[in-house]
């Protein structure tokens, strides 16, 4: 800066030359660590995703399995309260046969 007031133009191209030099080392290693963080987080959100299937995967099974005993119970219910009423109704006409 004392260089640019003091109007030393070769002392400033200098100086704006080893600016540069330092800017562009610091900005290839800074343009590396974020090509590493980019890798990464793609690695990241690939192995996310293939765990995000698997639970996927359990939690449809899971439900299905709980659909299919629940239907299964409400079947079993149904049959338990249906069988009876339709052999009481079976007795009863027996009974009510005779008598006409």
């Amino acid at each position: 800066m004392r260089a640019l007031r003091g109007n030393d133009l070769t002392t400033a191209r200098a100086a704006h030359s080893r600016l540069t030099d330092a800017y562009l080392a610091h900005r290839a290693i800074v343009d590396r660590l974020v090509e590493r963080a980019n890798k990464q987080n793609s690695n990241l959100e690939t192995m996310v995703t293939d765990g995000d299937r698997s639970i996927l995967y359990v939690v449809r099974s899971v439900s299905a399995i709980v659909f299919l005993f629940g239907t299964a119970g409400v079947f079993s219910l149904a049959d338990g309260v249906v069988r009876p009423i339709h052999h009481r109704n079976h007795e009863v006409d027996c009974i009510e046969r005779p008598f006409g």
